[in-house]
């Protein structure tokens, strides 16, 4: 085999997905594009329904991406270009910048995209279940800590993650479609990561997890959006103390872990006091519920 076949052989792979399987594939170039849907049977390319091209066109400059297919032993598509894979996140407020250093990331965005055909194949096995968007996104992230805990025997980057999406939101409010610390501190709360890991299936550690978890409403998606923006977009210039009030409360103790990560404890608090995000009803709320990172 020449370089270029050894190459382009390299940037595919199958790994186990429950009953199933899924491709993975690295596509830098329309070639490996070509290659990775020719690796999937006819039956499979027929379901998935795209061509070469289209199917380079649903990764774009996006780092991952997970494609579904309704097939008996594939459970799907994982597309990565690892190239674009972040390796730092800010936000800014207050007129200071604040970075995150992104460790490990090209792993925990795979695994996150691994996610998305878990839930898929959990969907159509369990009818009366059906993730929202939303959910679809932050559930991915719970597969990724579970991944976390099975194969790394801890959860550091769960918190890695967690910041991650805490000042991507701060960033840019559209990235509320991924905001999964919401979801994620009824996970950190309710498991640490030996009980995590003591589940073997995904599946049966996903309907533990539901039975426990508070899944937000889109009225409450929107309620948060809207707070944050009033609170951290471009632009704010007068401040609304009782603006969103009643979400104040569940907004910084979602915020809180991130704020004491990047600005240090104390300042992260008065911070909080100073915009009226930290009163003292949840000031009094055990360290734990606050997700006092480790």
């Amino acid at each position: 085999m020449s370089l270029i076949g050894l190459a382009l052989a390299a940037s595919l792979s199958w790994v186990p997905l429950g009953d199933k399987q899924a491709l993975v594939c690295e596509l830098p170039t329309p070639k490996q594009a070509e290659i990775c849907l020719q690796t999937l049977p006819k039956e499979a390319q027929v379901e998935l329904g795209l061509s070469s091209h289209a199917l380079a066109q649903q990764l774009g400059r996006r780092s991952a991406v997970a494609l579904p297919i309704n097939h008996g032993s594939i459970a799907g598509i994982v597309l990565l270009n690892s190239a674009q894979t972040p390796k730092v996140q800010t936000a800014a407020w207050d007129g200071e910048v604040y970075q995150l250093d992104l460790e490990q990331q090209t792993k925990l965005t795979y695994w996150h995209e691994l996610g998305h055909l878990h839930l898929s194949e959990f969907e159509a096995e369990h009818s009366n279940t059906n993730f929202t968007p939303y959910e679809h996104e932050a559930f991915a992230d719970v597969y990724l800590v579970w991944r976390l805990a099975r194969e790394q025997k801890g959860i550091d980057l769960a918190w890695q993650q967690y910041h991650r999406r805490n000042l991507a939101l701060l960033d840019n409010q559209l990235n509320m479609s991924h905001w999964s610390p919401l979801i994620l501190q009824h996970l950190l709360i309710k498991y640490d990561w030996q009980q995590l890991a003591s589940f073997t299936s995904f599946d049966v550690f996903l309907m533990d997890f539901l039975s426990k978890v508070l899944r937000p409403t889109q009225d409450e998606l929107r309620e948060y959006a809207s707070l944050v923006k009033r609170t951290f977009g471009s632009g704010v210039t007068q401040p609304l103390p009782g603006y969103m009030f009643w979400r104040k409360e569940g907004l910084s103790q979602v915020l809180l872990p991130t704020f004491e990560r990047m600005m240090g404890k104390k300042a992260a608090q008065d911070w909080l006091k100073q915009n009226l995000m930290l009163t003292i009803s949840n000031e009094k709320i055990p360290s734990k519920a606050f997700l006092a990172e480790p």
